[in-house]
């Protein structure tokens, strides 16, 4: 990730989503250096109705369903290595924690 702006997107194997400003100020420490800075305020003012905002663990949640859907949930943890500051480590679907996490498993049984 070469720059971060009022937003921050983060792409990972093909898809684009707004991160919370927790995760962004994780990323940033992670990945920019130490003279990026994302100011509170400013993200606030950033966030559109539209736009789809989503924490680390929701994240993780919807790839590693997505993922176990199409049978590659084996390569998951190597995901989680390669980006430690975004991907949580999940050991299966019962490991679900977050309103969409349980969501999707709820929909996936009928």
């Amino acid at each position: 990730m070469s720059e971060f702006k009022a937003r921050v997107f983060k792409m990972c194997d093909g898809g684009g989503f707004i991160v919370d400003y927790a995760t962004a100020l994780s990323l940033v420490g992670e990945n920019v250096g130490t003279n990026a800075r994302i100011v509170k305020k400013k993200w606030d003012r950033q966030i559109y109705l539209s736009d789809v905002i989503l924490n680390a663990r929701e994240i993780s949640e919807i790839v590693y369903w997505l993922w176990h859907r199409d049978g590659k949930v084996s390569k998951y943890p190597e995901l989680c290595k390669r980006h430690p500051e975004l991907f949580e480590p999940i050991s299966g679907l019962d490991d679900f924690k977050t309103e969409i996490g349980r969501m999707l498993v709820e929909r996936s049984k009928q």
